[in-house]
């Protein structure tokens, strides 16, 4: 079963854009709040991350015009790849001493509770929803 913001089948294109040299950002929408990934919560965003696709914990889809200009301030300062990449990055990560957002989910016992409910969710949706494929 496939749940979560990025499909399994992006995963390899993340992967050669990211050999290829280029940076990878995944802004999320979870347009409701002002920050990015705070916690993982399925297999699909870990797998994009370990392919090399690059998350923000301080920007969302609401902040994209900010990282949009953050990406062009690094690519006037003549910064490539994962330069680029980790110049952007730092900018949306929080430092040692900023105060991170609790997540909605909180213990890890809320975590399972939620990841099981959006399982049984998924599973009431049907086949279409839950290969993957829309």
């Amino acid at each position: 079963m496939q749940w979560g913001g990025v499909h399994a089948e992006l995963i390899p294109m993340i992967e050669k854009i990211v050999q290829s040299g280029k940076p990878f950002f995944i802004l999320t929408d979870n347009a409701r709040y002002d920050h990015g990934v705070i916690r993982f919560a399925d297999q699909p965003q870990v797998d994009a991350m370990k392919a090399g696709a690059r998350y923000f914990e301080k920007a969302n889809i609401n902040g994209f015009d900010k990282v949009a200009q953050t990406i062009q301030e690094g690519v006037e300062q003549g910064l490539r790849g994962k330069a680029l990449g980790d110049f952007v990055q730092s900018t949306y990560t929080y430092g040692p001493d900023e105060e991170r957002p609790v997540t909605r989910m909180g213990t890890e016992e809320d975590f399972e509770r939620f990841r099981q409910r959006v399982d049984r969710e998924m599973q009431n949706l049907g086949p279409d929803y839950t290969s993957g494929g829309f």
